[in-house]
């Protein structure tokens, strides 16, 4: 966990041991300087396949290990040398030959507690604000820009569009939704912004500050000139389940959902 600039002890089995690698490995970069968040990442995760790699050596060296001891021990036992194979790397018969590639991400985080958060979920992150810009990654640097209910929180959201949409190929912009008729009606009838599950704050503390429709959104990608690739809207049914809503999204969704590309890709 990160307080004041320095590293505490993090709780047993709130990270995992090849996250923790990573994590120290930013902080180590940061520390001799580097300020490319590209190069950090590529520390970070060289630093988590290393330590995934030596794991898995000491691994077989133990298998090994324990399977000559076996054989020592077994008088019926053959002489043949013992030799621990990797199970999972050997193909099956008639098996396709598809290799797997493990997605890597990053994340950018303005309080010290989300980063935390991030750290313990295995999510490489570093503390800075978007709404100063992201100079430190390159253009295209990532295939998606995740922004999670995110965009109402900025104070210069079309600015943040356009910096996501430089680094990243595409964009995932979702927001709560206030066209939602819910919301429209709280405000009709009770004359006050409204409070609730989908905007649990009062007026004067919500990070919220600046409310927008899918219509908004829809009508900022014509003025900003970028290209909707996809839309669906949710709305939430009990707990933990949502389903989406294809009629009159703006009234009936509570959530808006998009993704979002440049018009030049």
């Amino acid at each position: 966990m990160i307080r004041n600039g320095r590293i505490d002890i993090i709780e047993k089995g709130t990270v995992d041991p090849a996250s923790l690698a990573g994590f120290l490995e930013s902080r180590k970069a940061q520390a001799e300087g580097v300020t490319d968040a590209a190069e950090i990442h590529r520390r970070v995760t060289s630093a988590r396949q290393s330590f995934v790699e030596a794991q898995e050596a000491k691994r077989l060296q133990d298998e090994a290990a324990a399977a000559t001891e076996s054989a020592g021990t077994n008088t019926s036992a053959t002489t043949e040398p013992v030799v621990a194979k990797n199970q999972a790397s050997a193909p099956n018969k008639g098996a396709s030959n598809t290799s797997v590639q493990e997605s890597m991400g990053s994340g950018v985080e303005i309080s010290e507690e989300g980063v935390s958060q991030c750290v313990e979920k295995g999510v490489y992150c570093y503390q800075a604000d978007i709404d100063e810009g992201l100079s430190d990654y390159r253009d295209n640097s990532f295939d998606y820009v995740i922004l999670n209910q995110t965009i109402q929180n900025t104070k210069r959201p079309d600015y943040v569009i356009k910096e996501v949409l430089r680094i990243g190929k595409k964009a995932i912009v979702s927001f709560p939704n206030f066209g939602y008729y819910r919301t429209r009606s709280y405000l009709m009838f009770k004359g006050t912004m409204p409070v609730s599950n989908l905007l649990p704050y009062q007026w004067y503390d919500s990070p919220n500050i600046h409310l927008l429709t899918i219509k908004d959104m829809i009508r900022m990608a014509r003025d900003f000139s970028f290209r909707i690739v996809s839309e669906k809207h949710f709305s939430v049914k009990g707990i933990d389940k949502s389903g989406v809503v294809t009629i009159a999204p703006n009234l009936l969704a509570e959530y808006g959902f998009f993704v979002i590309s440049s018009i030049e890709s």
